[in-house]
């Protein structure tokens, strides 16, 4: 029974790992590593 979902939400999450690496080059590209480092520390603080 959850085999049928379990492979779907394994794709899914190895999706969002991939896309949020792609987004993360994208803006070290961007603006350099500052640019992620203000972005972390204004969410986390």
């Amino acid at each position: 029974m959850t085999a049928g979902w379990a492979r779907p939400a394994l794709i899914a999450a190895g999706a969002l790992v991939v896309a949020a690496t792609l987004v993360s080059f994208v803006l070290w590209g961007a603006h350099g590593p500052a640019l992620l480092l203000e972005m972390v520390a204004a969410y986390c603080f």
